[in-house]
């Protein structure tokens, strides 16, 4: 793969370098105006009246500047001479965003190069586009969201790239566009959202690569594709989206690479597809969702320099072409039957991607691993509104994250879920509003994050939840209006920060919290009307900061609360309507820095210094 790599830059920097080069000479040059015609001109008489030109010195020919009136609507054509010399390029931004209507070109003049945006923008301009057999380059996004209906190239002529963007958002673009055999690279993005509706290759091609995105979204796009023998390279999602109904490839392929995504979602790609035994990589992704019913590769068994993930969500077969018949892959379980699985080549294992079934109502089992690699992810939103009813994870677990909603609002979900020790991430709203009635976590737990929202709402949640001594962060909103009735930290464990409102509206929630000696911060209304019956800080506490209406109405909380000397400040109303009888706090005053005295708003209690013996009355104040 690295070598692949290598020989695309190399090949990219050649191709740079020439026009580097053809750049170079024109503009060191361009300056230079014929005396003739004094510098910039317009055209003297007819169609040339129209055009702006600047005579190059250094290109002995005139540059095609833009028209004389910009807001004309006219249809263009460029000539061949002007004033007796030769037209030899379209500069940049020439008639950009203006309204021609159509424009043609003279196929006998010595035009190379039509610069970058040339055309571009113009939606007035229709008809079909003759590229004359002179032109060497068209420059990035030449006629790129142009109007143009129809696209030629003279076949036999000069031309040696399709720039990034030429031709992207043509959507009025019909009709086949054969490739010249002298195109050595369409780049990236080439036909991007075109309409083009048909795609052939000159015979004897010399197109080495087929960039990223350069037919993607061409949703009009039919017929069976040939790549040429010549292609090296097809790039990432080159035909993703695109209206294609076959592919193949010319005998003597010497392609190397396959990118990522190259033919997904191409629902309308069917029969069978065989891959060139010159291929050295294939990306994950490449025929995702496409509507092949097999695959055939001249290989025994898949290689190890292709990602595994390269036929993910591919639901025909796959084939030793070597064999004669070409022999079925065993590949057991490699369509699991009732999930979807995604490789991810950074985390070198498989993501559960979603459910085959999503209204199923099965209990379902987490595997450990699929197709020999380990399941180390649920992904975003993969059991979201599912009707799974249960949750299990196999032993021995190499799960690291539960991802982002993976099983938001499934309500028929109940039942305990233990989560497997290998996890390290739960994400925001994971089980939020599912129905589960109990939570626990494996012994030797490696979770460092409880995301924000993770067990909102989950009502029927009850019994009581130890969180394990790796956690380091409990974010917002992860246990609000749930169900629970007890909470318990690890007293040797990581955990920093309570975020806001992480237990508000635990009304079951009864009996002593002690918060232990890590934690720096408990954000606001953390706390705030849950059933608490009892709080304490363990000793040697690192405390810093209780937020505003942390225990805010927790009416059941009683007793007296020691607040521990480490905290620097206390937010507005931290106890407001709870039911404290006593605060003993380590100040002499309520105020020792600014601001400190709104914490007590809203509290019925009295509150104590407690560094002197016995403990002073800091509040009510006698003139309160």
């Amino acid at each position: 793969m690295k070598n692949t790599g290598i020989l695309r830059k190399a090949a990219g920097l050649v191709a740079m370098a020439a026009i580097i080069g053809f750049a170079t000479m024109s503009c060191d040059n361009a300056a230079n105006t014929d005396n003739r015609g004094g510098g910039e001109q317009t055209g003297g008489t007819g169609e040339q009246a129209l055009l702006r030109f600047l005579y190059s010195e250094g290109l002995q020919g005139y540059i095609v500047e833009g028209l004389v009136d910009e807001e004309a609507q006219t249809y263009v054509v460029i000539p061949a001479t002007h004033n007796g010399r030769p037209v030899v390029r379209i500069g940049a931004d020439a008639f950009r965003d203006t309204g021609i209507t159509g424009v043609s070109f003279a196929q006998d003049g010595q035009l190379e190069l039509i610069s970058s945006s040339a055309f571009r923008g113009t939606t007035n301009l229709t008809g079909a586009v003759v590229i004359p057999p002179s032109v060497r380059f068209i420059w990035p996004g030449a006629f790129r969201d142009s109007g143009l209906t129809g696209l030629n190239f003279a076949q036999n002529g000069r031309l040696e790239n399709i720039q990034p963007g030429t031709f992207r958002g043509t959507t009025r673009l019909t009709g086949t566009v054969t490739v010249p055999q002298s195109v050595q690279f369409i780049s990236d993005e080439a036909f991007q959202n075109s309409g083009l509706t048909g795609l052939s290759f000159a015979p004897n091609s010399q197109v080495s690569e087929i960039g990223n995105h350069a037919f993607m979204n061409t949703a009009n796009l039919t017929g069976t594709i040939i790549i040429p023998a010549s292609v090296w390279r097809i790039g990432e999602m080159a035909f993703m989206d695109s209206g294609i109904t076959g592919l193949s490839f010319a005998p003597g392929s010497r392609l190397q690479t396959i990118g990522e995504g190259a033919f997904a979602d191409t629902a309308n790609l069917t029969g069978t597809v065989a891959i060139p035994a010159s291929v050295q990589y294939i990306g994950g992704w490449v025929f995702l969702r496409s509507g092949l019913t097999a695959i055939h590769i001249p290989h025994t068994v898949i290689p190890l320099s292709w990602n595994p993930g390269w036929w993910d969500l591919f639901l025909g077969s796959l084939y030793n072409s070597l064999t004669t018949p070409p022999t079925r892959f065993y590949t057991p379980g490699r369509h699991h039957p009732l999930f979807w699985f995604l490789f991810d080549a950074d985390l070198q294992g498989y993501v559960i991607a979603g459910l085959v079934d999503m209204w199923a109502q099965n209990s379902v089992v987490i595997p450990s691993t699929f197709n020999g690699r380990p399941v180390v992810a649920i992904g975003e939103s993969a059991f979201q509104n599912s009707g799974i009813t249960g949750l299990t994870f196999a032993p021995n677990s190499q799960l690291e994250t539960i991802g982002d909603g993976a099983f938001f609002s499934t309500r028929s979900l109940t039942g305990t879920v233990t989560i497997p020790a290998s996890v390290k991430t739960i994400g925001g709203s994971a089980f939020w509003n599912s129905s589960i009635t109990g939570l626990s976590f494996a012994p030797g737990s490696q979770l460092e994050t409880i995301g924000g929202g993770a067990f909102f709402s989950t009502r029927s949640l009850t019994g009581t939840v130890a969180i394990p001594a790796n956690v380091q962060r409990i974010e917002f909103n992860a246990f609000l209006g749930s169900g629970l009735t007890g909470l318990t930290f690890a007293q040797n464990g990581r955990l920093q920060t309570i975020g806001d409102s992480v237990f508000s509206g635990t009304a079951y929630l009864t009996g002593t919290v002690t918060i232990p000696a890590s934690v720096q911060t408990i954000e606001r209304s953390a706390f705030s009307r849950s059933g608490l019956t009892g709080l304490s800080f363990a000793p040697g506490s690192r405390l810093q900061t209780i937020g505003g209406r942390a225990f805010e109405h927790t009416a059941r909380l009683t007793g007296t609360v020691t607040i521990p000397a480490s905290v620097q400040g206390i937010e507005d109303e931290a106890f407001s309507g709870s039911g404290l009888t006593a605060i003993n706090f380590p100040h002499s005053t309520l105020t020792p820095s600014s601001g400190w005295d709104w914490w007590v708003g809203g509290f019925s209690g009295r509150v104590y210094n407690s560094l002197t013996t016995p403990p002073t009355l800091l509040w009510p104040r006698s003139w309160w």
